[in-house]
């Protein structure tokens, strides 16, 4: 217990110099607490990490039996939870976009084109908060290494709650998430980019169909879906750019034929077709 830094002999504990930091936590389990002046960072032993998460913000002090030239923490009280420390991005209108046999949406993009540029947001579904190292999610996880995908139905990497749920940016639903948020030149070039957690609310589950076919300015499907159309076509004419900045470095495109199978009703193969992109 003293180790632990729950039992302490000869002092009190509001005696001693604590310091505020948030604790950024690593895979294999251990940590470090990191101060606002960024001058040092302490380490975090996997039994300190129990009750805490990454980017909790603790108050700690300096352990006394530090080893192997480790700074060593010991947390004396948990202040703020780390999910207070995300950005709030829920007005945003971020949009998933995927095939219409999608079963899970994880990840979402916006743009805006502002002072001759483009800010681009892209928004990756937040695991980890939910599956942390070395946990029997964790385990499970990686005993199965992916998800696995079948004409009919899906053997998920983790449990269907998170996968299809938590984890996956359905529409109107509240989702923590990992943001790179970009500048983007006229031209096509990166400028700069940060990454950063946050919070964001899907503003529309869309495929690939309905965004092609608002594209190509079928009426019908464009009054359907008028909020975001605009939104739309800033995407597609960043992606023009990109992919004009693209073809001029010599990228070369490694496009294969995708197939879809189509079954009886006892579930023998009727027949396969190849899916064209449009």
């Amino acid at each position: 217990m003293e180790r632990d830094g729950q039992l302490m002999r000869d002092r009190l504990i509001n005696h001693l110099d604590l310091k505020r930091g948030m604790v950024e936590g690593h895979r294999d389990g251990f940590g470090f607490v990191i101060f606002d002046d960024k001058t040092e960072n302490w380490f975090l032993s996997s039994r300190q990490m129990r009750n805490t998460l990454h980017r909790d913000e603790v108050l700690v002090r300096l352990k006394d039996d530090s080893w192997k030239g480790k700074t060593e923490a010991s947390i004396v009280k948990a202040l703020k939870p780390g999910i207070e420390r995300v950005v709030d991005l829920r007005k945003l209108p971020l949009l998933t976009i995927d095939g219409s046999d999608a079963r899970d949406f994880d990840d979402a993009v916006h743009c805006v084109k502002e002072n001759n540029q483009w800010r681009l947001w892209v928004a990756i579904a937040e695991v980890s908060h939910y599956v942390q190292p070395e946990s029997t999610l964790d385990q499970e996880a990686i005993k199965r290494g992916n998800s696995v995908y079948f004409p009919g139905h899906v053997v998920p990497m983790l449990p269907e709650i998170l996968s299809n749920g938590l984890c996956s940016l359905n529409p109107d639903a509240d989702r923590l998430c990992m943001v790179c948020e970009m500048t983007i030149s006229e031209q096509g070039k990166l400028k700069g980019y940060k990454f950063y957690p946050a919070q964001m609310r899907s503003h529309g589950r869309l495929t690939n169909s309905k965004v092609n076919a608002v594209l190509q300015d079928e009426t019908n499907i464009r009054k359907q879906m008028s909020p975001l159309v605009g939104h739309l076509e800033e995407l597609y004419a960043l992606y023009k750019a990109l992919l004009k900045t693209r073809k001029k470095r010599g990228a070369i495109d490694f496009d294969t034929v995708e197939t879809r199978i189509e079954f009886t009703h006892i579930s023998r193969i009727m027949t396969i077709f190849p899916l064209f992109k449009k």
